[in-house]
């Protein structure tokens, strides 16, 4: 039986935007400088490490934020994406689910850190799909699963479990409607968020935008 592959969402196609926020606090300052190498058009790991350092620096500061361990987690997991060892893929995700773990330990039964773990396990399957899964797909399915039920208009959490859709139905030879069907509604979702200011994710839509073209092409085209 062939293993159950999963694509990883890496950041290609990401609408994410800091240009807006009027920084005036330390701590807004140093967020905004963050996010912007975070999410620069260059990408790369030493972008990405740069930020995930000085995130660390703000959460070690402000203890009661929960937003600079989120995208550190972020980094770390886009980081291993990039790395070409299976070791050094899991050093990168043990890291960012640290910051997870960090993030929730401030804010428990946050949909947004709940759909973060979901998307470090994602990458785990991404990164060895033989060996993990059929251990490891249960789980991320009911991780997303928890996140669309907290939140329903949730656009990453939907947008992660089209990517969980398509893996299966690929895995079995499947149409794709299931998928399809939930990466129309992550794009209805991504076009109703808001941006509260508070440096909450919006990160993602041109992701979901383009894998939904993706989808709908490929299911037209099983309908041939």
């Amino acid at each position: 039986m062939k293993p159950l592959k999963i694509t990883a969402v890496v950041p290609l196609l990401i609408l994410f935007s800091v240009a807006d926020i009027k920084a005036q606090s330390p701590y807004e300052k140093g967020m905004r400088a963050a996010l912007e190498q975070l999410f620069s058009d260059e990408g790369g790991k030493e972008n990405w490490q740069n930020a995930a350092n000085k995130l660390e620096r703000i959460a070690n500061v402000e203890k009661d934020k929960w937003q600079p361990s989120y995208y550190a987690a972020l980094a770390y997991a886009w980081m291993a994406t990039k790395e070409e060892t299976l070791t050094l893929q899991d050093e990168k995700m043990n890291r960012a689910r640290k910051f997870v773990e960090a993030g929730l330990a401030v804010s428990p039964d946050n949909v947004e850190l709940i759909t973060m773990q979901g998307y470090t396990d994602m990458l785990s399957i991404a990164f060895d799909p033989a060996t993990r899964g059929q251990t490891l797909s249960t789980r991320v399915f009911q991780t997303f699963g928890k996140a669309i039920q907290m939140d329903p208009d949730n656009p990453r959490a939907r947008l992660f479990m089209a990517q969980m859709q398509d893996g299966t139905e690929n895995f079995f030879g499947q149409g794709h409607e299931g998928s399809c069907q939930t990466l129309t509604k992550a794009v209805e979702n991504y076009a109703l968020q808001k941006d509260n200011g508070d440096f909450s994710p919006t990160w993602g839509q041109g992701a979901a935008e383009q894998m939904l073209k993706n989808c709908q092409k490929a299911a037209s085209g099983e309908g041939n």
